[in-house]
């Protein structure tokens, strides 16, 4: 009986650890799509982009804090570590795992209105 009861504690501890880590990636979005769907879930694709000055960047799915989509293609996205982005997404989609069904979802970029770390 002793020993159960030190396995309980081990278990509990080692779900809160993995909740925390989990949470700490950044990755769990609130996408909001122009029809004004919102779903909720893990950002599965790194962010291609063309910047307002030509260069050329992909931004690793952990490393996004916010996009928002504007008229044109036009995007302005914000990093965690507070550097932010204008120019163009080059992805024509992005895959979400959904935090409902943990189906994952290929959604249109014309279909997003903006994301943002939830």
């Amino acid at each position: 009986m002793r020993h159960s009861g030190k396995l309980i504690g081990l278990v509990a501890i080692l779900a809160v650890a993995s909740l925390v880590g989990c949470a700490g990636t950044g990755k769990f979005y609130k996408l909001k799509l122009h029809a004004g769907d919102i779903l909720t879930g893990t950002l599965e694709t790194d962010i291609k982009m063309k910047t307002s000055r030509g260069a050329k960047l992909e931004l690793p799915a952990n490393s996004i804090e916010e996009i928002e989509f504007g008229r044109g293609g036009n995007a302005e996205v914000t990093l965690r570590d507070g550097n932010y982005f204008e120019g163009t997404v080059l992805n024509t989609s992005l895959k979400i795992k959904l935090s409902a069904t943990g189906k994952l979802e290929e959604i249109s970029i014309d279909k997003i209105e903006s994301f943002a770390r939830d």
